[in-house]
């Protein structure tokens, strides 16, 4: 089955969902092109009120494998560095988004899938999940900005750990450390980050000055988080890798 991001709405919450069956939902250059996208779309919507982040059977998003990974670097140099960018311009998206972003963790949150739950304003994640930057065992430096974005969050020791050793931490360590806000039943999860938006948005002045305020707070934590000298998101993304969004977002029109 061809990896996709599908898109559902919930009310006034749209919920995209990582869909790659045969990698764990790990994330590719197609999947965050139409992610950048789609959140682009929900930040023009009057109708949107938050977005949801989550993944399909069970899995956040796994770690690339390493046959995928010999795989990728057979292609030519200008297509990996296309992939990695796509990655960071999709996690600086969610960090930056003006509406609040939410984490719907199920099973396991590993490299890049983690630096991307790590972007959202709130992680809400089951029990028994678990979060990882495995490619600290193959030697490989974390994907989408954890290197930097981790010790924001976390002390240094604890960033260090979860970055050098690329050992599996349970749910419910994170929440005691801050980094997961609301811990879930197993396969409750996607049902209770829906009610976490509402209560987010209810606690929000509802007034053009409080939805200016807060879009304001959004994009001065995404320049605090930003590392020296990178570049903010592209709003929306309308090369080829962009066109598999249009098919999976019927019930949105992006223009």
């Amino acid at each position: 089955m061809t990896a996709e991001l599908q898109s559902t709405s919930h009310g006034q919450t749209l919920v995209l969902t990582l869909r790659a069956p045969e990698a764990r939902n790990a994330l590719d250059g197609a999947i965050c092109a139409a992610g950048i996208e789609a959140l682009g779309v929900a930040e023009r919507s009057d109708e949107v009120r938050s977005v949801v982040i989550t993944g399909a059977d069970g899995f956040f998003s796994a770690e690339t494998s390493l046959e995928r990974l010999q795989a990728r670097r057979q292609q030519p140099a200008q297509a990996q560095a296309q992939s990695v960018e796509l990655l960071h311009h999709w996690v600086e998206a969610v960090r930056t988004h003006t509406k609040p972003v939410i984490a719907a963790v199920e099973g396991l949150a590993e490299g890049a899938g983690f630096s991307l739950a790590l972007a959202c304003d709130l992680v809400v994640a089951a029990r028994n999940a678990a979060f990882a930057m495995g490619g600290a065992r193959l030697g490989l430096s974390p994907a989408g900005g954890a290197s930097w974005s981790l010790p924001q969050s976390l002390a240094r020791q604890m960033a260090s750990e979860i970055l050098l050793c690329g050992e599996h931490i349970a749910a419910p360590r994170l929440h005691a450390l801050g980094l997961v806000n609301h811990l879930a039943e197993p396969g409750r999860a996607l049902h209770e980050a829906p009610e976490r938006a509402r209560a987010q948005r209810a606690g929000q002045h509802q007034g053009t000055g409080g939805r200016r305020a807060a879009a304001q707070l959004h994009r001065a934590a995404g320049a605090r988080a930003r590392p020296p000298g990178a570049q903010p998101a592209a709003r929306e993304c309308r090369g080829r890798h962009c066109r598999g969004a249009r098919k999976t977002h019927p019930e949105l029109q992006i223009t």
